[in-house]
């Protein structure tokens, strides 16, 4: 049983993966097709940062009393509402009702498949490490992505909105096959009204649990930076790439491609960092090293030939903190408030990003993408300095 968990949950968010991602490569282009402006491109995705940051805990909580597997069903279904609404939106105002929607339901899936699965396979009687399973999940997430968005990329060039109504569609499909196929053996079912009671109190324990205890928080608060920094390379890639650089809609897709391959390459090798570095802390701190060098360099945007590889550069190095962040964490909070816990973790990251999208918005509107990519750098550039010095308490 452990490993049909392992490939049931390798599955599960291959499949979310593939049918979230069809709009990747091509999110910033559409919305400037609708008349959106850098600022307002970047407010649009805040105000689903924003909303995931209060939705994160009650929703989290929800999965630790009700059950993973409904928070899981219900996050495929609510997000498949938020992709319709894009593709018929054509004004600020409705892309901002979408992206709260679409909060809605990420927020519910948000740390309930990964508390889900540790959970299983404990259950099971699984008990080695989690870098490998967490790894292979990433793995299999980034690859699931690459073909979510080339289809996307060349779907987007025969009419930029239909990517959205394939995210719809898809979602709502991984859905019904998560209803049928995950099983939560582990589960113990209590009266609703006693659940009810339960979620305000595993909510309340759960965040104070995340901000005591010093090594979560450590892991928590630096993940946030990493999130502020990159939102101006999330938002502004594909921007760069069709404007400055010529790329066609259909080859955007092929360049998000290469930026989970590069990814995944950093899935890979973080295997290698933890050994190199004696801590875990030290191990997924100083791997940002790599992520701001490779933004530093890349917003010099000094001709294709170093822009690209510069670009793909800390894509590779954002890939190599995921599983050991991942596993950092899980091994350090209780069975019983994991959903929530990371739901806290999401939280905060969630908020981080808003602001950065906000702030890295608004610079490249008033001034450059350039002056928003070289801010960024310098900022997780500090954030490493500053964190690879902090202790984490043990």
């Amino acid at each position: 049983m452990v490993r049909k968990t392992m490939k049931m949950y390798w599955l599960l968010s291959a499949l979310f993966s593939l049918t979230d991602s069809f709009f990747f490569g091509t999110y910033a282009v559409f919305l400037t097709t609708r008349g959106m402006n850098l600022l307002e491109i970047n407010m649009v995705n805040a105000v689903f940062m924003a909303s995931v940051f209060f939705l994160e805990i009650p929703t989290g909580a929800y999965a630790d009393i009700f059950g993973r597997k409904k928070s899981v069903v219900l996050s495929c279904f609510i997000f498949s509402l938020s992709m319709l609404i894009y593709f018929f939106s054509h004004n600020f105002w409705l892309f901002v009702l979408a992206e709260a929607i679409g909060a809605v339901g990420v927020a519910f899936g948000s740390g309930a498949m990964e508390a889900w699965a540790v959970d299983s396979l404990k259950f099971h009687g699984y008990d080695g490490g989690m870098e490998n399973v967490f790894r292979r999940e990433n793995q299999f997430r980034q690859a699931a992505i690459i073909i979510g968005s080339i289809t996307g990329g060349y779907i987007g060039s025969i009419n930029i909105a239909l990517p959205w109504l394939f995210c719809s569609i898809g979602s709502a499909l991984v859905g019904l096959f998560a209803m049928w196929k995950m099983k939560e053996v582990y589960f113990c079912h209590e009266s609703s009204e006693k659940r009810i009671e339960s979620i305000g109190k595993i909510a309340k324990d759960s965040v104070q649990y995340g901000l005591k205890n010093r090594s979560v928080f450590f892991a928590i608060g630096f993940g946030g930076l990493l999130l502020f920094s990159t939102q101006a390379f999330n938002m502004q890639w594909s921007l760069v790439f069709h404007e400055k650089y010529d790329f066609p809609v259909s080859d955007l897709g092929w360049i998000f491609a290469g930026i989970s391959l590069s990814m995944m390459l950093g899935n890979q090798i973080s295997v290698w960092a933890k050994k190199l570095f004696r801590k875990e802390k030290d191990a997924f701190v100083l791997s940002q090293s790599v992520t701001a060098v490779g933004m530093i360099a890349a917003s010099m945007m000094s001709g294709a030939r170093i822009f690209i590889p510069s670009f793909f550069f800390q894509e590779f190095g954002r890939g190599i903190i995921a599983p050991l962040k991942q596993s950092y964490i899980n091994h350090r909070i209780p069975s019983e408030k994991r959903a929530t816990i990371l739901s806290f973790d999401s939280m905060i990251g969630k908020g981080f990003a808003a602001l950065g999208l906000v702030g890295s918005g608004y610079l490249a509107n008033t001034y450059s993408i350039s002056l928003a990519w070289l801010v960024s750098g310098i900022v997780l550039s500090i954030a490493v300095v500053v964190f690879a010095k902090l202790k984490n308490g043990e």
